[in-house]
């Protein structure tokens, strides 16, 4: 797939995080914290309503966390919440045109292929970005070196870049479906 920069432009700077355990939260807060307007959704509201007190946006559930975002991470606990959160809940549905799709939890490569060749099938105005995380817990509670190291094609990087710009380091790896091919050089 070629990508173009101009073609995923929604022109929203909000950025909405589905899914508020530590490393969710943590990004959660340092997004509120550069500025951004961020929108959450979490499966128990708690988590959801400490980060509004923040200043984030809470809502009931995740395809209205969605439905305004330029950047939309989620960060669930395994690809069976990941599946049921971005299809059955509706979330790739309530995407904006041109927004960011930036899957962040560890799925696995088969259901990191399923999610991209669903994204390319059904909303390829949509980029699926895979960018799962690691670290310790002190290193995930804190989340200061969110977003992880760059990679990626640049047209790729550039538009994270351009969405998520104040904050330091940062990657983004595309998710290709099955039998395709990238150079995945940085950009």
């Amino acid at each position: 797939m070629i990508v173009v920069a101009e073609d995923y432009a929604p022109g929203q700077g909000r950025v909405a995080v589905l899914g508020l355990g530590t490393i969710g939260a943590g990004m959660a807060r340092n997004l509120l914290r550069a500025g951004l307007p961020v929108d959450v959704w979490n499966r128990t509201p708690e988590r959801a309503a400490d980060l509004a007190a923040a200043g984030a946006v809470a809502h009931a559930d995740p395809a209205s966390a969605a439905a305004r975002a330029g950047v939309v991470i989620t960060i669930l606990s395994d690809a069976a919440a990941t599946r049921s959160v971005a299809l059955d809940a509706g979330v790739l549905a309530a995407m904006p045109p041109g927004a960011v799709w930036a899957q962040m939890g560890t799925i696995g490569v088969a259901a990191t292929e399923e999610l991209a060749a669903t994204v390319a099938a059904q909303r390829p105005d949509v980029m699926f970005v895979d960018a799962p995380v690691s670290g310790t817990r002190q290193k995930r509670a804190n989340y200061s070196s969110w977003p992880p190291g760059r990679s990626g094609p640049g047209r790729c990087w550039n538009r994270r870049s351009a969405r998520l710009g104040r904050l330091p380091g940062g990657s983004a790896r595309p998710a290709r479906a099955a039998g395709s091919s990238s150079s995945g050089t940085p950009g």
